[in-house]
């Protein structure tokens, strides 16, 4: 059952910390990748759209990381 502090889909797409689990960090992971894709297909392969996609892959990777270190423990 979801606890109260581990909010929606949605803000665990808003925060900027990881999501409670490791399953809904890969949801939110898989919606990220899909978003910058059709940001590619809009915009086109470019310089900054090149660098958009660096910028998401290693804000995923830190979340991803730090929240390695708390999905383990039990509150």
């Amino acid at each position: 059952m979801k606890q109260p502090d581990e909010g929606t889909l949605f803000t665990d797409l808003m925060e900027i910390g990881p999501a409670p689990t490791p399953a809904r960090e890969l949801v939110v992971a898989v919606i990220s990748v899909a978003l910058v894709a059709v940001l590619i297909a809009i915009v086109g392969v470019s310089v900054p759209t090149v660098a958009a996609a660096a910028v998401v892959a290693v804000f995923l990777a830190v979340r991803v990381a730090v929240g390695r270190r708390h999905w383990g423990r039990t509150s």
